[in-house]
């Protein structure tokens, strides 16, 4: 049958015909609860399928890096060449500290509040860079 890691190696596939050589996907984020899920798939006789590599950073699929994160939702995937995702401030770092807060002076505490305003994009070209979906619908697409 179809596993997760058929799914991820279809999905850096994608990413690659896509780009047409322009895209190198360089990261897998998965929730935790998905990487130990790849970590004991086992075949019909109940060995171990070794779909992660492990490597001198952590586990990878296919030379890419699994990033575990628990932002993610289990059962989800997301994979991609984040090279093509954009980080654009629109104001600067600011911090700013107060001693006004009730008994800050007497304690000798400061209060310190700090601001960023910024944009994360990608380029309409560029969006099959990330591919981003479910297992379960993936599956059941790679079965037809």
């Amino acid at each position: 049958g179809i596993t997760m890691r058929d799914v991820l190696e279809h999905a850096y596939l994608q990413v690659r015909v896509a780009g047409k050589g322009s895209f190198r996907p360089n990261a897998v984020m998965l929730n935790p609860v998905d990487v130990t899920k790849l970590k004991s798939l086992k075949d019909s006789t109940g060995q171990y399928i070794m779909p992660l590599y492990l490597s001198n950073n952590g586990y990878d699929v296919n030379g890419i890096p699994i990033i575990e994160n628990d932002q993610m939702t289990a059962g989800d995937f997301l994979i991609g060449d984040f090279t093509k995702f954009g980080w654009f401030n629109y104001r600067a770092l600011t911090i700013q500290t107060y001693d006004q807060n009730e008994d800050d002076v007497l304690k000798d505490f400061l209060t310190v509040a700090g601001s960023l305003r910024a944009i994360s994009r990608i380029k309409t070209p560029e969006k099959p860079a990330i591919v981003k979906g479910t297992f379960s619908t993936a599956i059941t697409a790679l079965q037809a």
